[in-house]
């Protein structure tokens, strides 16, 4: 009971056409605004900063007892933006029940591949293809599916 989604492939290329079958079993009619399919593709990047602790500040904290072995200070922050997101809508308003839906999204030319992990650039990459029915008044039916872009 609920919502999947199946992919055509398992693997894309930046240009590629996504193609997937949206699968609904919700058990009973339920009116909804329409059924939605948004990709997206989110980046993450980390940046590390190293600050040099000046002498007097030093100083300072082994005065009040607090003693640091290491003259620099390192502050990393990770920074969340999305790259990529298009909308499309699957089918109208209407009542749904049992039922498949087919949508396809094309990814941008320029899509950098998936990344789990901080590499080289530190930056990690994800797609994801996200459907909503979108119900007036009760929580939506959601469901998301990675998309995995290869490359490199």
């Amino acid at each position: 009971m609920g919502m999947a989604i199946f992919l055509n492939k398992s693997e894309y290329r930046a240009g590629d056409e996504v193609e997937a079958t949206i699968r609904l079993d919700l058990g009973k009619p339920t009116k909804a605004r329409g059924l939605f399919a948004t990709l997206i593709g989110t980046e993450q990047k980390k940046t590390t900063r190293t600050r040099h602790i000046p002498q007097a500040e030093i100083e300072e904290k082994r005065r009040l007892g607090l003693y640091t072995e290491v003259p620099f200070t390192q502050e990393t922050q990770i920074e969340d933006r999305v790259i990529f997101q298009e909308e499309k809508k699957v089918a109208g308003e209407g009542a749904f029940e049992k039922g498949e839906y087919n949508i396809s999204i094309r990814l941008p030319p320029g899509a950098p591949p998936t990344s789990r992990e901080f590499g080289h650039d530190n930056k990690i990459n994800v797609w994801k293809l996200n459907v909503k029915l979108d119900i007036p008044f009760a929580i939506d039916v959601n469901a998301s599916h990675e998309v995995f872009v290869g490359g490199l």
